[in-house]
Order: C-alpha cells, then sequence, then structure tokens
C-alpha cells in the first residue's frame, strides 16, 4: 500500500452515537470505542449494518503549515453483528482480502490548520485491498478551536462503490453502494 498509517493507538471514543442519515425507517448504529460503521444494500433494497471495530486518526503536518488528516482501519477488524458468515465474507479474499490487505487507509489532501472547524468535503487518497483512488468525504464542521490545540472528533461520512476497488463478487446478493460513517478522535498535535 502506499499510503500505509502506523498503527497506533489515537483513537479514544466513549459513549458518542453515530447515526445514518435521518429516513423513516433507516438503520441506525451505536458507535462503541474506536470503530465506525457501513451499510451496504442486499439487490432487494434491504440494509445490511457492518462495524469497523477500529479507527485510528491522526494529523500530519506540512512543511507549509497545512494538514493532512491521516485514517486508518484494521480490515481483519470489520464484522457484521449477528452474521458470522457475512463477517468471514467481509473478510476474506473477495471484498476486504484482510490477510493480504490489512489496513483501509484514507490520506486527505492538505488543508488549512483551521479546516476541521469548518469541515465540508475533503478530497484524498483511500486505498482498499491495496487499489488506491481519490475519493471524498464529507467532514461536518468539529467543535475544537485547532487541531494543535484541542482535541478534535472528525465525523467523516460517504458513499463509494465496492466495484471501484475490486470487490466484485456476489452482486446477485449485494448491491454496488456502500455507505460510511465514522467518528475519528484525534488528538491535539504536539
Amino acid at each position: 500500500m502506499r499510503h500505509a498509517v502506523p498503527a497506533l493507538s489515537l483513537v479514544v471514543l466513549a459513549g458518542l452515537s453515530m447515526a445514518w442519515p435521518a429516513k423513516a425507517g433507516g438503520p441506525r448504529l451505536t458507535a462503541r470505542a474506536g470503530d465506525g460503521g457501513f451499510l451496504l444494500r442486499s439487490v432487494m433494497g434491504r440494509p445490511m449494518q457492518g462495524r469497523f471495530n477500529s479507527v485510528e486518526g491522526r494529523w500530519i503536518a506540512q512543511a507549509d503549515g497545512r494538514l493532512r488528516l491521516a485514517i486508518a482501519m484494521p480490515a481483519a477488524e470489520v464484522d457484521m453483528p449477528r452474521h458470522p458468515r457475512y463477517t468471514r465474507m467481509l473478510r476474506g479474499a473477495d471484498f476486504f482480502d484482510s490477510a493480504r490487505h490489512p489496513t483501509i487507509t484514507f490520506l486527505s489532501d492538505p488543508v488549512e490548520g483551521d479546516w476541521p472547524m469548518h469541515g465540508g468535503l475533503l478530497a484524498g487518497e483511500l486505498v482498499i485491498r491495496g487499489v488506491s483512488r481519490r475519493e471524498r468525504v464529507r467532514v461536518e464542521a468539529g467543535r475544537c478551536v485547532s487541531p494543535r490545540s484541542a482535541a478534535c472528533v472528525i465525523h467523516a461520512s460517504g458513499k463509494l462503490r465496492r466495484g471501484d476497488f475490486g470487490m466484485r463478487k456476489f452482486r446477485g446478493v449485494v448491491g454496488e453502494h456502500v455507505e460510511f460513517d465514522l467518528r475519528v478522535p484525534m488528538e491535539p498535535m504536539s
């Protein structure tokens, strides 16, 4: 992988909840310490909820004063609660291929230091299964003054096409789009 993020214990998420955008009867997820959620839909439209049981984030300072956001999620810790067969399928060679590609990463383009306060669309390089693609995620405005002076929780969400990352199996079972919702606590930069 081109943009590996070192395995650091940076995430401490306590008592925060996350929910998919409000829709009549839409699925809801509750975050636990250091995780995030994703949603697949069956070809019949039925929601299938999954969880990233570990999400790590850190700021990377650039020489020009701007920052990059790095997020890492271990593919071997993804699961679909109450569905061990689907969990094995997600971790297996036909989806995340966690044995060969253990980490899913996102490395943002450089942003100004006060950007987390304002949020918006954030472009960067997403790597899944060793496939690197330019993607954009929506980041909600944070409640932090500056990544250099206060801890922040980055709430990132978006939608991608699994086929773009080589996950083309099970098309008769699972739809093409994957929605994701992550809350990534970021420690202040030293």
